[in-house]
């Protein structure tokens, strides 16, 4: 009976250890950015600051990761963004954009939209900031982000 009440307890607490890793996409997203060659962005640089500005003006409760890659250039490298705002579940998500889109029927469209596309992943959003060069097309670089960012 002892052995059965431990084992009970074992596949209780693994259970709710998957359950509470399985709450985010992120981990895996940002696993497979960087096997497709991303980093992430230094905070310091000011590309971050920017796109972590921006977010903060919208007012949306979510962290903000920032992958960058650089791509050859002609006649310098350029970095190609991709930016993922992580909400800490995916009814914070939900809420969020509600949140800012309650009364305007078009965004409520595209954000419908949005959620059947490669740019939402459980929890995380995708902005993609494909910078494209004379080697490397922007749409090469935005369907390489995708692929990661989606799995």
């Amino acid at each position: 009976m002892k052995n059965l009440k431990r084992i009970s307890v074992l596949t209780v607490v693994l259970a709710m250890t998957f359950m509470l890793c399985a709450c985010s996409a992120y981990s895996g997203i940002e696993s497979r950015m960087k096997k497709a060659g991303y980093e992430v962005a230094s905070g310091e640089s000011t590309e971050t600051k920017t796109v972590t500005a921006a977010v903060d003006s919208m007012q949306l409760d979510c962290t903000v990761h920032i992958f960058s890659k650089k791509y050859e250039g002609a006649l310098a490298d350029v970095s190609s963004f991709a930016v993922v705002l992580e909400f800490k579940s995916n009814d914070e998500l939900e809420k969020a954009l509600n949140e800012k889109i309650e009364n305007s029927a078009t965004l409520k469209g595209f954000i419908q939209d949005m959620e059947k596309s490669s740019y939402v992943n459980g929890n995380c959003i995708l902005i993609p900031i494909p910078i494209g060069t004379l080697s490397t097309p922007a749409a090469d670089i935005l369907n390489e982000m995708t692929q990661a960012f989606k799995g």
